[in-house]
């Protein structure tokens, strides 16, 4: 293992040791049972596939154990289930092992899934880049199931000669493929195209396709050069129509952000049904190719149009090709012919049919740019195909596996040129993937189904789409409305109906969301293990910006995630302290544990107009007087306060140079009810971490006191209002922390009672971060921050509004008393 981790260059052994080491403390302090000290296996079989169960260490001589298990599989298994859930430890050699597996299945077309995988192991997974390269299911039935659908069995066939060439055929057993078609089925030929008539599709849900399109930042630009495009694993190239015929190209280290505006498109989905292998070095005229292929697979037999998605990589002996000149000349026939030079191979994408390319096997228009550039075959079939030229090819590197031919394709050196092909092409040392294309659907059905009931604008529908891309259908549920984004709970399907995890999203501002990705890498996964929230993804569009935040550890598929709030209001005073001290001194604990002596200047930090500039205009609303008034008349205490709104301006001002000696730590900055999340197990997941920084230590107490106050109680009228600023009145007569403050409240809502039990729990909390500190002015302060605000909430009543106006007033009071 230490030769193989101390490699330098190696990025992946890099990560895979970091993630242990991030990932192993709460492994390590488990105590390992003696038997557990090994690897122990187990191997049967369900039908036929193997499943191997694996227990124990998986580190260095588990891994050996494991090799041993994998060589000793029928060669021609095709899928492996790995039941892992008694798999208390993983090493690097553990996982380099697992991805070993991975990659030999795959290049024979088949692969690994992961069962009943520990919450530990996902971590590791995800911190290492793994995560990815797996499928998983909740149990080992689950995986059989998978096991059908995603990975057929496959067969090798007898070899077959055709015109002296001889092609080895595996057939994948795959039924079928859809064909997926992007535009307009017709356009006129002297219409032209506009933006209008372009969809821009991420590379992502483009997959294996080919067509009209162009690069551009929006269509307006993308208008502007468009010409034939071949697009394949997070690639695509376009010659822009034109004199010089200047191929372009867009490597999408990011597929689900980068995209191609397309006019009329054509692409395949679904799993290869069969791949060919030729490796005669007599060329061979591309149109008699397409002949040979379909003969020798026996798909041009039969009634109908058969139809049949080809991806070719082969070598190049001559390349006749095709391209419009002239911007105007699309979508009419191609009218400039060349050859082109100094390309050893290419990737072609196409699609031939037995009966032309006018309409689909069901019967669908197809879309117009396939009819238009098609050729015919010396047996009566139809071809259009698309190529990436390539100026260095061995045919030698490429495995039966598509998947793993294509991210080869990422290298700007590697590509000499792009074109629509004529059938005169000669190639040879070809390698075919065909799929048996059954049925047709437009674009639009390929998509992402994003259900929400709500407003959902263009900017927020492309972010979901480009963070869900291994999504059917999301259904999303809004959490809260914040100030600073948008909030949901995701219940996310895949292609294939299943009910994937449960997610969040948060969308807001560009800005926001990147402060709460670098809060989150500076602030969250550095210190806080035991909150398994992380970052699946970010995307932007525009000046829009959103993250999916997924959660290790989470129950399954099935999982609920439910925010505080609920718990809150349906549970026992008891049980939410209790849910309240599992996230204060076991969760948060590294960050309030650990506060620093420091001098802080409490007015300036705690100034709620720097993000609420119409505080002060919209608290004369409510008051019904101006700022420059000191006085607050309060009917319902029969008293009256200082007016807040000229302590904000005024006061606040005058003492904005203030200095404290105070504590300050990691705070999460906006700790509300809907940022904290439950599953059925009762794990609890913290998000939303744009306001997390060091800051004064007692700040997100405050902020929960403020929550269970005023919108966890009942206010419905105005004896309500008054009962609760009597309630409010005993709160805000503190002299110093840790002390009890008196209990008031002559009403009926026994939401109250647990409002003062928690507000009391979150006092003592804050005198315990603050050690030896009995300053109750910084946590006044910092109550103040969160309760001006109100009165510009759109979401708050009346009621609200003014039980806020006063509370400021009495807490400004106290403020006041004190110094």
């Amino acid at each position: 293992m230490r030769g193989w981790l101390s490699r330098k260059g190696d990025p992946l052994s890099e990560a895979i040791r970091r993630s242990i080491i991030q990932a192993a403390g709460p492994i390590q302090n488990s105590k390992i049972k003696e038997d557990g000290q090994v690897l122990e296996t187990e191997k049967r079989l369900i039908g036929t596939v193997p499943v191997l169960e694996l227990r124990g260490r998986f580190d260095g001589h588990g891994a050996a154990v494991f090799e041993q298990e994998i060589e000793s599989l029928d060669p021609e298994t095709c899928s492996l289930v790995l039941d892992v859930s008694g798999v208390n430890y993983v090493s690097s050699m553990g996982l380099r092992a697992l991805l070993k597996t991975q990659k030999g299945l795959k290049r024979k077309g088949h692969g690994v899934i992961l069962a009943s995988v520990p919450p530990f192991m996902l971590k590791v997974l995800e911190l290492s880049g793994l995560l990815q390269h797996f499928t998983y299911a909740s149990g080992p039935e689950e995986a059989i199931g998978i096991a059908a659908r995603e990975f057929p069995s496959m067969k090798v066939r007898k070899e077959k000669t055709l015109n002296g060439r001889t092609y080895r055929i595996t057939d994948f057993e795959a039924n079928s493929a859809i064909l997926d078609m992007w535009g307009s089925p017709a356009m006129d030929r002297g219409q032209g195209i506009g933006p209008e008539n372009l969809t821009n599709l991420p590379l992502l849900d483009l997959g294996i396709g080919f067509g009209i399109g162009g690069f551009g930042q929006d269509r307006d630009s993308a208008s502007q050069a468009l010409g034939e495009f071949v697009a394949a694993g997070g690639m695509a190239a376009v010659v822009p129509a034109g004199p010089n015929g200047e191929p372009d190209y867009l490597l999408g280290e990011d597929p689900t952000g980068s995209e191609v505006f397309t006019a009329s498109a054509a692409g395949f989905t679904g799993t290869p049904a069969c791949y060919l292998e030729c490796n005669e070095k007599d060329p061979i005229p591309l149109a008699q190719l397409v002949d040979e292929v379909l003969d020798a697979t026996g798909w041009d037999a039969g009634e109908g149009n058969s139809m049949v998605g080809m991806v070719l990589f082969a070598g190049l002996r001559k390349v006749t090709a095709s391209r419009y000149e002239r911007p105007g000349d699309i979508p009419a026939a191609h009218t400039l012919q060349e050859i082109i030079t100094g390309a050893q191979g290419m990737l072609c994408i196409g699609i031939a049919a037995s009966r032309g390319l006018e309409r689909s096997q069901d019967g669908a228009d197809l879309p117009w740019f396939l009819t238009r550039g098609c050729f015919s075959t010396g047996k009566g079939n139809s071809f259009h195909g698309h190529a990436l030229f390539l100026g260095k090819f061995d045919q030698d590197s490429l495995s039966p596996d598509l998947d793993e031919n294509l991210p080869g394709l990422k290298n700007l050196d590697l590509f000499a040129g792009a074109a629509h092909l004529e059938p005169d092409t000669e190639v040879l040392d070809h390698r075919v993937w065909l799929y048996r294309l059954s049925g047709s659907r437009r674009g639009s059905e390929k998509l992402l189904k994003i259900e929400v009931e709500q407003p959902f604008s263009e900017p927020w529908d492309q972010i979901t789409r480009r963070l869900f891309p291994d999504a059917q259908k999301v259904v999303l549920d809004p959490l809260h409305g914040g100030y600073m984004g948008k909030t949901f709970r995701v219940i996310p399907y895949a292609r294939d109906g299943r009910r994937m995890l449960p997610s969040v999203l948060k969308l807001g501002p560009e800005a926001v969301i990147e402060r709460e990705v670098r809060a989150f890498h500076e602030h969250v996964e550095k210190y806080i293990l035991n909150n398994s929230t992380s970052i699946m993804g970010r995307a932007s569009s525009g000046e829009w910006g959103g993250i999916r935040y997924t959660f290790v550890g989470i129950g399954g598929p099935e999982s609920r995630l439910t925010w505080l709030a609920e718990h809150y209001r349906n549970r026992p005073a008891a049980e939410v302290l209790t849910l309240l001290e599992r996230l204060f001194t076991h969760i948060l604990k590294p960050w309030y544990g650990q506060p620093r002596w420091e001098e802080i200047r409490p007015y300036a930090e705690h100034n709620p107009t720097q993000l609420f500039p119409d505080i002060l205009k919209d608290g004369e609303k409510v008051t019904g007087i101006s700022e420059e008034e000191e006085i607050l008349r309060c009917p319902e205490l029969n008293r009256e306060l200082p007016n807040p709104f000229h302590f904000l301006k005024h006061g606040y001002r005058a003492r904005r140079d203030n200095v404290f000696l105070w504590y300050r730590c990691i705070a999460h900055g906006d700790l509300n009810m809907q940022n904290i999340l439950l599953d059925e197990m009762e794990n609890l997941f913290i998000i939303d971490f744009s306001e997390t920084r060091v800051r004064n230590a007692v700040s997100d107490f405050a902020r929960l006191e403020i929550i269970v106050k005023i919108e966890m109680t009942r206010m419905q009228g105005e004896s309500d209002l008054k009962r609760l600023l009597e309630f409010e009145e005993g709160l805000a007569s503190g002299s110093r922390l840790g002390e009890t403050t008196p209990f008031r409240y002559e009403g009926d809502d026994p939401m109250v009672e647990k409002a003062y039990r928690v507000v009391s729990l979150l006092r003592e909390y804050a005198d315990r971060v603050t050690l030896f500190e009995k300053n109750i002015i910084p946590y006044f302060l910092a109550l103040l921050e969160w309760t001006y605000p109100i009165v510009s909430y759109r979401s708050a009543t009346p009621l609200q509004k003014r039980f806020a106006a006063y509370s400021a007033g009495l807490i400004v009071q106290r403020i006041m008393e004190l110094e």
